[in-house]
């Protein structure tokens, strides 16, 4: 059972259309290590469920996206391999930095800096063979997805929760 949406999302463009509605379990689920998320596309059908937990190795944050016949879709990490490294390399160097950027021009270094790594991408499942589905590169208009293989209801949804996590646990 849940509650009323969490999120409606509308085409912002002419007559008011529905493209999903994102609805967390009124049971309490949110406050497991795994929150589910049930997506329901333009005509109320179930379009799938994303959930938002750990990778298996319980590194990295991760998404998965399951179809409406609950297969597993795709799952995706936040952060490369590649930034985390860079991210935890440069940590201890971060106090010299804003030192410089202070003596410098006043200002610090730019927020990229301070960031966690968020780039992520979805592969298709499983084992990721098919290549991306979904990705996230940088910025706040940067989703793109591959419109034959995903469901459009679920890779907006994907995108809606993707974006308030980034401004919740960044």
């Amino acid at each position: 059972m849940s509650t009323g949406p969490l999120f409606l999302l509308a085409s912002p463009s002419g007559a008011f259309r529905t493209i999903c509605t994102i609805s967390a379990p009124a049971d309490g689920a949110g406050q497991q290590k795994e929150k589910g998320y049930t997506v329901h596309g333009p005509a109320g059908d179930y379009a799938g469920r994303i959930v938002h937990g750990r990778s298996p190795r319980g590194i990295r944050q991760a998404w998965r996206m399951h179809t409406s016949a609950d297969t597993q879709a795709a799952a995706g990490y936040k952060g490369s391999l590649r930034g985390w490294f860079a991210y935890w390399a440069t940590l201890p160097l971060w106090p010299l930095f804003a030192v410089i950027g202070l003596l410098h021009d006043g200002g610090g270094p730019s927020s990229w800096m301070w960031d966690k790594p968020k780039r992520i991408t979805w592969r298709s499942r499983p084992r990721g063979l098919g290549g991306a589905l979904l990705r996230f590169t940088s910025g706040y208009s940067s989703f793109a997805w591959d419109t034959e293989r995903l469901d459009a209801s679920l890779s907006h949804a994907q995108a809606v929760l993707y974006f308030a996590s980034l401004t919740k646990d960044s």
